[in-house]
């Protein structure tokens, strides 16, 4: 049977353990001496440009692409380096843009036979589909849930629930706000109710 390779999203919410299943999966193919191409959008600067880091303090680099250059990045590289590469894993994957996603789907797994593993939130704090998170659905051969609680109660994680500087929810505003302390994964139940506070 010829083995064919796939393009699979793993999404989830915040503080899940995206980042650190991306990690644990780099570190199953560097034991065997392969290589692996890491790509992160260069937007998401929280533990420096081009880092990857796990709230367990795990940390790897990775080769971090501006948002809307996929397309020429990824040719480049391919065009300058002979190494084969096994495997291709993205972190924050929502933070890229539809045709970064095609890119990648075209040149790397439809055109270089190479699979890919693209990690990333499915919605922003208002509950919608971040762009490149909705081409990785569209073109995703397999999707994949990453599952955790909610801040609240024990209830499933759905949504990512954005809080101000004095702790009470915060409904309007930008889609991308890069932070961490200020977002928690919560059930619908939560998402809904205005009452929730955090300690800030």
């Amino acid at each position: 049977m010829i083995k064919i390779a796939k393009f699979r999203f793993k999404h989830a919410v915040m503080n899940a353990g995206k980042s650190q299943e991306l990690i644990r999966t780099h570190y199953n193919y560097k034991v065997k001496n392969q290589n692996v191409l890491v790509l992160t959008p260069s937007i998401d600067n929280r533990n420096g440009i081009g880092i990857i880091s796990s709230r367990t303090g795990d940390k790897i680099n990775a080769n971090s692409v501006m948002p809307g250059t996929m397309r020429s990045w990824l040719t480049n590289y391919f065009d300058n380096n002979e190494e084969d590469v096994i495997c291709i894993l993205i972190d924050e994957t929502q933070f890229f843009i539809k045709d970064d996603i095609l890119a990648i789907k075209e040149l790397a797994v439809l055109t270089k036979d190479i699979p890919v593993i693209a990690y990333g939130l499915k919605v922003d704090f208002k509950g919608e589909l971040f762009e490149g998170s909705a081409a990785a659905i569209a073109i995703a051969e397999e999707i994949n849930e990453i599952e955790t609680v909610c801040a609240f109660c024990n209830s499933k994680s759905i949504m990512n629930l954005r809080f101000d500087n004095k702790g009470q929810p915060v409904r309007e505003g930008d889609q991308i706000q890069i932070g961490d302390s200020e977002y928690k994964p919560v059930c619908h139940k939560h998402y809904i109710d205005d009452n929730v506070r955090i300690i800030v």
